[in-house]
C-alpha cells in the first residue's frame, strides 16, 4: 500500500507541494519528539489530545478517515507511550480479522450485480407503475425502491446508481427540483442503512459480538419507521402538485411489470427470513443470495456485460478495502487506549509485593471501567500475555 501510495504521489507532479508537505510534517515530528518527556509526563491528557484533537484536525482538512484512526494511533505510540509500534499492526490485523466480515466484500457484489443486470430497474418499474400516478407518488417510488434494493444489496453506491436514472427523468418532468430530487435519494439512502443485508450492521455486530439476526430485526423495524416518516413529509411536500397531465398505468401494464419483478422481489425476502429464521448466517447468505442473483441475472435479465464485469469487481474490492481498513484502523485507537489505561506489570509486582492477585484484579479493572472489552475472554484475551505466565508462576491453575 505504501508504495502504491508513492506511486500515486509521484505521478501527481506537484513537486512544490510534495516538498512542502514534507518539510512541515518533518519540523512537526522533530517538535513532538522534542517534547515527547513532557508528553509523557502528563499521562490521560494525551489521550483526548492524539486520539482526539489530532483525528478531529485530520479529518476537518480532508484525510480519509482510516488515515485519521491510524495517524492519530502512530502518534500517540511514538510521543505519549512506551509500548512499541508494533502493537498497532496486530490491533490493525485483529479488527479485519472477523469471521462475519467475509461477507462485506460479497454484499458490495451482491449489489455491483444487482445493478448490472437490471433487477434493481425492474423493482423501480414496478412501483413506479403502481404509484406513480398519485401526488408524490414517485417521491414514494423512490423511497420505496430504496428501500427494496437495500434489501438486496450492500452497497449503497449502488443502490442509488440503481433508483437514480430510473426515475430522475420523470421526476424532472413532473417539476422537481434537481436538489429536491438529490436531498430526497441522500435521505432515503441515509433511511435504508439498516435495513437487512446492511454492511454496518453487520459490521456492528462483529465488532461489538452483537447477533446479526437481532441486529437485522430491529434495523428493519427502525427504517420502516423511517420510511413512514419521510413519505408523510413527501406527501406534505408535494399537497400542491400537479398530476393532471400523468396517467394511470393500466392493469395488463402492471400484470407484465409485476412479472418482470417478481425475481428480483424475492431476494430481499429471502434474505432477511434466512437470517432472522437462523437457517443461515450473515456470510452464508450472502453467498447464497449472490448465486441466486447472478443465475436469475443471467436467465432472465439478459446477464452482466462483460465491459462491466471488471468494473464490477474493482468497485468491491476497493469499497470492501476500504472498509476494513477503517475497521482495522479503529481497532488500533481503541487498542492504544487499552494500553495506556492497563498498568505495566512491573508496576503491580512492586507496589503490591509479589501479590499477583491484586495484579490480575487490577488489569480486569482497568480494561473493564475503559469499556474496551465487553466480554470477560476478551480481556482474558488482553491482558494473558503479560500477566498469566506470572499467575502461574504464584501456584494459581
Amino acid at each position: 500500500m505504501a508504495f502504491l501510495s508513492l506511486i500515486a504521489v509521484i505521478r501527481t507532479k506537484a513537486w512544490g507541494t510534495i516538498a512542502g508537505t514534507l518539510i512541515v510534517t518533518g519540523i512537526a515530528v522533530a517538535l513532538m519528539w522534542y517534547l515527547r518527556p513532557t508528553m509523557l509526563s502528563i499521562g490521560n491528557w494525551n489521550l483526548p489530545i492524539w486520539l482526539g484533537l489530532l483525528v478531529a484536525v485530520l479529518l476537518v482538512i480532508g484525510v480519509p478517515i482510516a488515515f485519521c484512526f491510524a495517524l492519530g494511533t502512530l502518534a500517540y505510540l511514538t510521543f505519549a507511550s512506551h509500548s512499541p509500534i508494533f502493537v498497532m499492526m496486530g490491533r490493525i490485523d485483529e479488527g479485519m480479522s472477523s469471521l462475519i466480515l467475509l461477507s462485506v466484500p460479497v454484499f458490495v457484489l451482491l449489489g455491483c450485480i444487482l445493478d448490472a443486470t437490471g433487477m434493481g430497474k425492474a423493482i423501480v418499474n414496478f412501483l413506479a407503475s403502481l404509484l406513480g400516478h398519485v401526488k408524490a407518488g414517485m417521491s414514494y417510488v423512490l423511497l420505496g425502491s430504496m428501500f427494496l434494493v437495500s434489501g438486496i444489496s450492500g452497497s449503497k453506491v449502488s443502490d442509488m446508481a440503481t433508483v437514480a436514472p430510473a426515475l430522475f427523468p420523470e421526476m424532472r418532468r413532473q417539476g422537481h427540483s434537481p436538489s429536491e430530487m438529490t436531498a430526497l435519494l441522500a435521505t432515503g439512502a441515509a433511511m435504508a442503512d439498516t435495513v437487512p443485508p446492511s454492511i454496518v450492521l453487520i459490521v456492528l455486530g462483529s465488532v461489538a459480538g452483537v447477533s446479526i439476526a437481532g441486529l437485522f430485526t430491529s434495523g428493519f423495524a427502525i427504517a420502516m419507521v423511517l420510511l413512514v416518516m419521510l413519505a408523510i413529509l413527501a406527501r406534505w411536500k408535494a399537497r400542491n402538485e400537479d398530476m393532471s397531465g400523468v396517467q394511470r398505468a393500466t392493469l395488463p401494464c402492471i400484470g407484465k411489470v409485476a412479472l418482470i419483478a417478481i425475481p428480483a422481489l424475492v431476494l430481499p425476502f429471502m434474505i432477511r427470513s434466512l437470517v432472522a429464521g437462523g437457517v443461515a448466517t450473515a456470510t452464508e447468505v450472502s453467498t447464497i443470495a449472490v448465486v441466486y442473483a447472478f443465475v436469475i441475472g443471467v436467465v432472465l435479465y439478459g446477464g452482466i456485460p462483460m465491459r462491466k464485469l471488471g468494473t464490477m469487481l474493482v468497485e468491491t474490492a476497493a469499497m470492501s478495502g476500504a472498509i476494513l481498513l477503517i475497521l482495522g484502523a479503529a481497532s488500533a485507537a481503541t487498542g492504544a487506549d487499552a494500553i495506556r489505561l492497563c498498568p505495566r506489570p512491573d508496576e503491580y509486582r512492586h507496589g503490591a509485593a509479589g501479590r499477583l492477585d491484586h495484579l490480575h484484579a487490577g488489569v480486569h479493572r482497568h480494561l473493564s471501567g475503559a469499556g474496551l472489552l465487553a466480554r470477560w475472554a476478551a480481556r482474558h484475551r488482553a491482558a494473558g500475555p503479560d500477566h498469566v505466565p506470572d499467575l502461574a508462576q504464584s501456584g494459581h491453575p
